[in-house]
């Protein structure tokens, strides 16, 4: 039997270099602006949803009242909520607001790398925020598919 180093030389060096030092201090700021902003988008959500359904503020995250709310039966707040993320979509940014993976690996492949205008990822959360908090429907890229 063939000493372990023979054995998976295929495999390619694992040691740790300078560059792992400078991936880890850009992972650390970007995962914290990412929890921030994952943050903020749970806090628009449950503050919409209970502006709308329950016609109170609460603190985010909340449950509301246990009792059915106040406009179970009606469906104007899906409407609200899909006009207010169309004019978003129509008066918005003047670049395509859809930061979906279909524009990323556009934009890799094109550009070499991914560039989004805070402006337009602002725009894309927060209209995946109305979409949610007013129960309009919300796909796997986002309201704007």
């Amino acid at each position: 039997m063939a000493p372990v180093r023979e054995r998976v030389s295929h495999l390619g060096d694992f040691t740790l270099g300078p560059r792992v030092l400078k991936i880890t201090a850009w992972a650390v700021p970007i995962g914290a602006a990412g929890a921030v902003s994952a943050l903020a988008l749970a806090a628009l959500i449950g503050l919409l949803t209970n502006l709308v359904f329950y016609q109170r503020s609460a603190p985010p995250g909340s449950p509301g009242r246990r009792s059915p709310p106040a406009v179970a039966d009606s469906c104007w707040p899906p409407v609200a909520g899909g006009l207010a993320v169309g004019l978003m979509a129509r008066f918005g940014s003047e670049k395509d607001p859809r930061p979906g993976m279909p524009e990323a690996i556009e934009a890799i492949l094109v550009r070499g790398r991914p560039r989004l205008s805070p402006g337009c990822a602002a725009e894309a959360r927060s209209s995946a925020g109305i979409s949610i908090g007013t129960g309009g429907p919300f796909g796997a890229e986002g309201p704007f598919t």
